[in-house]
């Protein structure tokens, strides 16, 4: 799993600064990575697909296909959805923290 982390993470490390803007310039000033990154990461890591976070949300895929590629921006009660189902905090998603785990 280590392996996959790595990799993914150098994935964005390489990743081209004009496509970094573009994501920043959508979403916010403040971040480096998107909501749509910092989901599909997560998902990555816990190994989660796009029908199995739907299925816990009770929502449609395509409703998580959207927010995976930044074509739909999800509202405080969906991003609550899914930090529960992902196990993740709300801040790590919306780029105010690099720590993944929820505080308890």
């Amino acid at each position: 799993d280590w392996n996959l982390i790595f990799q993914f993470t150098n994935q964005y490390k390489q990743k081209d600064k004009s496509d970094i803007s573009k994501h920043r310039d959508k979403y916010s000033s403040n971040i480096e990575y998107s909501f749509a990154d910092r989901l599909n990461y997560v998902m990555l890591v816990r190994n989660i697909t796009n029908v199995q976070l739907a299925d816990k949300m009770y929502c449609a895929t395509s409703t998580i296909a959207g927010y995976r590629t930044g074509a739909r921006i999800p509202n405080a009660i969906m991003i609550k959805e899914i930090c529960r189902s992902l196990d993740v905090s709300a801040d790590y998603l919306l780029g105010l923290s690099d720590s993944i785990l929820l505080q308890e």
